[in-house]
């Protein structure tokens, strides 16, 4: 039998993914609760008619399917993916299918693609990374782990992107910059060059801030 399925994020985002979950009967059938974890619903116990846990409450639960459903701060994707993982959750996928995939891309474990995505040949996606509606990936881009595109981005062609970081909506990434582990990436950015590990850059050409 398989295993019940968490949502485990913000609330926003964790709806979302359950609404779409709503098209695939064997994820739908699974789905077992949400771990929800915006102030704004941190002391309700339902969302959507569904109940809402915390980690703590998940006890009981030997062993479930969780999906990542929160973008941002890329420590702490990494620390709770660690925490569902100790205590018997496994990662699974969820890529909306609206998202062009290329075959030939490698998406990692515990990945999110959201609706209307486009990625490209020879495109390498690391493990617990979210890419959020509306973004295009250019063939050969490396995309690390957890790392968050928050939609509407476009990543050009042998970009590289290291682990952790979190770019803005509707940034661009010009072809074959390199941006570092950790760095932050502002809203409607244009990036021509290097960012380096633990930078903020912001605007149109981007620059450090």
């Amino acid at each position: 039998m398989s295993n019940p399925i968490v949502i485990f994020g913000a609330s926003g985002l964790a709806a979302e993914i359950y609404s779409w979950m709503q098209d695939l009967p064997d994820m739908r059938d699974r789905f077992l609760c949400f771990c929800v974890t915006d102030e704004y619903y941190s002391q309700k116990t339902e969302l959507y008619g569904h109940e809402v846990k915390s980690l703590s409450m998940m006890e009981h639960v030997k062993t479930f399917d969780f999906i990542l459903a929160f973008g941002g701060e890329g420590r702490a994707r990494a620390k709770i993916a660690q925490e569902l993982e100790n205590k018997g959750g496994k990662s699974i996928r969820f890529i909306h299918s609206s998202v062009v995939l290329s075959p030939f891309a490698s998406i990692g474990k515990g990945v999110v693609i959201n609706p209307n995505c486009s990625i490209s040949p020879g495109v390498i996606i690391g493990d617990y990374t979210l890419i959020n509606c509306n973004c295009a990936i250019g063939h050969d881009a490396i995309i690390g782990r957890y790392t968050s595109l928050l939609g509407s981005n476009t990543i050009n062609g042998f970009v590289e992107v290291g682990d952790r970081v979190l770019i803005g909506s509707g940034a661009t990434i010009h072809p074959k910059v390199k941006i570092a582990d950790d760095a932050i990436i502002g809203m409607g950015s244009v990036v021509f060059t290097k960012v380096r590990s633990h930078s903020t850059v912001l605007g149109n050409p981007a620059r450090k801030i």
